[in-house]
C-alpha cells in the first residue's frame, strides 16, 4: 500500500482537494455572507433566509444529482482518454437541469408563501421568507449550468477553474449585499429582498464568466447549442440517465428529508429555527475541509478505474478515508477554538439564541469526523464506480428510518432542546457506517462503467 501512497499521490491529491475545498469555502461564504449581514437587520430575516435556502436546497439536490452522473462519467471518459465523452456528460447535464428546473421555477415564482409555509408556521417569518424565495426564484435554473460545468472541470482535473469562477461571484455578491441591503452608493436600504437581489446578480455573473471561459479556452467541457445536439442520442441519454437518476433520485429524497429535519426545527419556535440558521454555514465550513478530499477521490478513484488500474484504486481508497477523517478532527478543533469571535459576526444575539447555538456547536463538532468518513466512502468512492442503487437504499432507509421518526419524536413527543434532536437527526449517519463499510470492503464499487 505503501508504495502507492507516495509524493505523486499527495501531489494529485492536493491539486484536486485544495481548489475544491476553497470553492466549497467560497460558495458557502455566499451564504455565511448573507447570514452575517442580514443577521444584523433582525432575527426573523435571518429565519426567513434559512428557511427559503433550504427549500432552494430541495430544489438543488436534482442538480446535484444530474452533476454527479457528469462527474462519474466525464472522469472514467477522461481515465479513457475519451474527449468527445466529457463533453457530452457536461452537455446532458446541463440540458436536463434545465428542463427540470423550469417548473420549479415557476412554483417557487408564482407560489412563494405556500411553499415556505411547508417549513414553518411563524407568522412573522411566513411573508418575509416569500420575498426572499420569490426573488430567487431563477436560481435552480442558474445552478443547473454552473454545477453541471463545474462537474466537468472536476472530472478532468482543473477544480482551480470553478475557484477563479466562485471566487469572483462570492465577492460581487458580498458587494452588491453591502449596496442593496444597508442602501449604500445612493441605492435604497433593501434588506433582505436586497440579499436576494444579490444572489441573483453574482450567480448571472458566474453563468457569463464560465460562458466566456467555454468560447476562448481550449478544453474538453464546451457548452454549445452543437454540443447539446450531438449529446442528445439515444446512447448517451440512456447511459447518462442510467447512472444520474438514482443520483438524482437519491439526492432529492436526502434533501426533501433535510427540509423536514429543518421544518422540525422551525416548527420547535423561533429561537430555534435562528440558532440552526446560524449553524449552518458553520457545518458548512468544517464541511468543505473533507468535501474537498470526497471531490478528489472521485476523481482519481474514477481515472483509476476508467484506465482500468483496480488495484491501484482499492489502495489510494483507504489512505483517502483516513486523511479525511484526520482533517476534519483538525477543522472541528478550530472551529472550536474560534467559536466566541465567529459568534460576535452574527450581531447582537439574543442571549437565549446563543446559548442554544452552542450546545448545537458542540455536538456538530463532537460528531464531524463521522460524517467525514461517511462523505468520502459513499460520495467519493463508491459512486466513483456508479453503486448509485445501493446508495439510494442506504440514504433512504436510513434518513426516513432513522433520523427523521427519531428526531420528530425527541422534538414533539419527549419536548427535547434542540441539541438533542440535532444528535437525533444524526443517528442517520451512526447507522450508515453499518452499511456502507461492509459494501465498500466488498469491492463491488470496483468497476469500469465506459468501457
Amino acid at each position: 500500500m505503501l508504495s502507492e501512497i507516495n509524493k505523486d499521490f499527495f501531489k494529485k491529491l492536493a491539486l484536486l482537494a485544495l481548489p475544491v475545498s476553497l470553492q466549497f469555502l467560497l460558495h458557502s461564504s455566499r451564504y455565511i455572507t448573507d447570514v452575517i449581514m442580514i443577521g444584523n437587520v433582525g432575527e426573523s430575516e435571518l429565519a426567513a433566509a434559512g428557511i427559503a435556502t433550504s427549500i432552494q436546497m430541495v430544489a438543488n439536490s436534482v442538480i446535484f444529482g444530474l452533476s454527479g452522473g457528469v462527474g462519474i462519467l466525464a472522469a472514467q471518459y477522461f481515465g479513457a482518454n475519451d474527449r468527445a465523452g466529457i463533453n457530452r456528460s457536461a452537455a446532458l447535464g446541463v440540458f436536463t437541469g434545465g428542463v427540470v428546473m423550469i417548473p420549479v421555477v415557476l412554483v417557487f415564482y408564482l407560489f412563494p408563501q405556500m411553499v415556505v409555509r411547508l417549513g414553518t408556521d411563524q407568522p412573522v417569518i411566513l411573508p418575509l421568507g416569500a420575498v426572499y424565495l420569490k426573488i430567487t426564484a431563477v436560481l435552480p435554473l442558474m445552478m443547473s449550468f454552473i454545477v453541471s460545468v463545474g462537474a466537468g472541470f472536476n472530472s478532468i482535473g482543473k477544480p482551480h477553474l470553478n475557484l477563479v469562477f466562485t471566487a469572483v461571484s462570492v465577492l460581487l455578491n458580498a458587494f452588491f449585499n453591502w449596496i442593496l441591503i444597508f442602501g449604500h452608493l445612493g441605492a435604497p436600504a433593501m434588506g433582505l429582498a436586497g440579499a436576494a437581489i444579490a444572489t441573483d446578480l453574482s450567480m448571472l455573473f458566474q453563468i457569463v464568466a464560465m460562458l466566456v471561459y467555454m468560447f476562448f479556452a481550449d478544453t474538453p467541457v464546451k457548452i454549445t447549442l452543437k454540443s447539446m445536439r450531438g449529446a442528445l442520442q439515444k446512447v448517451y441519454i440512456k447511459k447518462f440517465l442510467d447512472v444520474s437518476i438514482p443520483l438524482t433520485v437519491g439526492g432529492v429524497l436526502w434533501h426533501v428529508g433535510a427540509f423536514v429535519y429543518q421544518s422540525i426545527y422551525g416548527h420547535m419556535g423561533a429561537t430555534e429555527l435562528a440558532a440552526i440558521t446560524i449553524i449552518t454555514p458553520l457545518r458548512t465550513v468544517a464541511f468543505a475541509f473533507f468535501w474537498g478530499i470526497a471531490s478528489a477521490a472521485g476523481v482519481m478513484m474514477g481515472h483509476h478505474l476508467g484506465a482500468n488500474e483496480f488495484t491501484m484504486a482499492w489502495k489510494r481508497s483507504r489512505a483517502l478515508i483516513v486523511i479525511g477523517i484526520i482533517v476534519s478532527i483538525i477543522a472541528s478543533s478550530g472551529i472550536w477554538l474560534l467559536r466566541e469571535p465567529i459568534f460576535l459576526m452574527f450581531g447582537d444575539l439574543d442571549k437565549t439564541t446563543l446559548e442554544t447555538v452552542m450546545k448545537v456547536l458542540i455536538v456538530l463538532l463532537l460528531t464531524i469526523p463521522i460524517l467525514a468518513a461517511n462523505v468520502i466512502g459513499i460520495v467519493g468512492i463508491l459512486q466513483s464506480g456508479a453503486d448509485n442503487r445501493f446508495i439510494l437504499i442506504m440514504d433512504m432507509v436510513c434518513q426516513w428510518g432513522a433520523g427523521i421518526p427519531l428526531s420528530w419524536l425527541a422534538a414533539f413527543y419527549f419536548k427535547a432542546s434542540l441539541d438533542i434532536v440535532f444528535l437525533a437527526a444524526f443517528s442517520e449517519e451512526i447507522v450508515k457506517v453499518f452499511i456502507w463499510v461492509p459494501r465498500y470492503i466488498g469491492k463491488k464499487w470496483v468497476r469500469n462503467i465506459v468501457n
